[in-house]
């Protein structure tokens, strides 16, 4: 009994204690808080383990990938480790543009820097263990290092049938009087310096043609409408000229002085058959 009544004691003394903390509470909740922190100002602020004071000022330079590591390292540095291995010294460095691509700049490379024999002079094939005495082929299978295709034989490997093979073909002497004016004009233009150029010019010259040597074309007279004649030495009228353009007959009025056409094909041709 005695000790349920103890027990029963310690109940209501907690009971009392918390039915007097509800009481007070609304009195606590009541009371003005002081806006100011409870910490003195001068006192100084503890900071959090692991604070950088420096964390705020640095982060415009942070990494953009977050706070993990260090800030990258700058591009500047790269460019400055790399620029030294690019330089290359320029032996020729100083010498003008005449000099240095001149015998002066190539006797220099020579003398000064034999690195560079190998380039400006090539290389002696004595020196590579070739014996150049030899009569035999040094390789079967040497060709261009340049050509990615193997050299082939220039002589095609077939027999080129005797129908294509025209051999009885007359001399261009026995055929030129049965070309055509255009066959002739044509052998005239493509073939200059040429005996066959002064054929064709004769054959011309027996056609009527004649060449204007300051107007450097062939003309010969219109059958239809006769020229006027205007002295000893010149006359007017319409002629058919052939325009080597468009590679055909033109009738134009001209005036002609006599002096300016050639005659002498048919002479040179007398020769050559001589």
């Amino acid at each position: 009994m005695q000790a349920n009544r103890a027990g029963n004691g310690l109940l209501s003394a907690l009971s009392a204690t918390s039915r007097g903390a509800d009481v007070r509470s609304p009195t606590a909740i009541a009371r003005p808080q002081d806006p100011r922190s409870p910490v003195s100002d001068d006192e100084p602020v503890q900071k959090p383990p692991g604070y950088r004071e420096n964390s705020v000022d640095s982060s415009g330079g942070r990494n953009p990938l977050g706070a993990i590591g260090n800030d990258p390292p700058s591009g500047k540095g790269k460019e400055e480790e790399k620029a030294p291995a690019s330089q290359v010294q320029d032996p020729l460095e100083g010498m003008t543009p005449i000099d240095k691509w001149g015998l002066k700049g190539l006797r220099t490379l020579m003398n000064n820097f034999p690195d560079y024999n190998a380039l400006t002079c090539g290389l002696d094939p004595a020196t590579l263990g070739i014996d150049m005495r030899s009569t035999e082929m040094l390789s079967t299978k040497v060709y261009s290092l340049f050509d990615d295709i193997p050299p082939r034989s220039p002589v095609p490997k077939f027999r080129l049938p005797d129908c294509y093979q025209v051999k009885n073909v007359q001399p261009i002497e026995a055929k030129i009087s049965s070309f055509n004016e255009e066959t002739l004009m044509w052998i005239f233009y493509s073939c200059p310096r040429d005996i066959k150029q002064q054929m064709a010019a004769a054959e011309l010259n027996n056609r009527n043609w004649r060449w204007h040597k300051k107007m450097q074309m062939w003309l010969t007279k219109d059958d239809v409408m006769v020229p006027q004649s205007l002295g000893p030495t010149h006359e007017r009228g319409y002629y058919v000229v052939w325009d080597t353009a468009n590679w055909r007959k033109e009738r134009r009025e001209l005036m002609l002085h006599y002096a300016d056409l050639d005659t002498t094909p048919t002479a040179q041709l007398q020769s050559i058959g001589a």
